[in-house]
């Protein structure tokens, strides 16, 4: 059976990023190909990537991380793949990432469900 091309995107600061797979979603990425996309979030968010793979708090830099992480698993990188190309960060501050973009989309899925009259934003 022959798949087409999968995409991936993420929505970052009203932008899609969009990424490319020929193998198909879940197909493992090498620290390359992390890193263009890391590259490629760095020149989205006009950060450098000193700034996204430091330590930083700033909003946008940690969105930008957060929307990192979501891509870069969507492609299969595993948590320790992920957290090398983010400056050595260890797997337990991805998993952490990755529960806090959970949190905020049950959250939009809760307003939306309780919200009435349809006025959905």
């Amino acid at each position: 059976m022959h798949h087409a091309d999968a995409v991936a995107f993420v929505f970052f600061q009203g932008q899609r990023i969009i990424c490319k797979d020929n193998k198909g979603l879940g197909g493992r990425v090498v620290k390359k190909e992390l890193l263009e996309l890391l590259l490629r979030m760095c020149k989205v968010c006009d950060v450098s990537q000193k700034d996204i793979q430091g330590h930083s708090e700033r909003k946008i830099l940690v969105g930008a991380r957060k929307a990192f992480v979501s891509l870069a698993k969507l492609y299969g990188a595993s948590l320790d793949e992920i957290g090398r190309v983010l400056g050595n960060r260890d797997h337990s501050v991805i998993v952490s990432y990755l529960r806090k973009i959970k949190d905020v989309k049950v959250r939009k899925v809760e307003k939306k469900t309780n919200a009435k009259g349809g006025d959905k934003k």
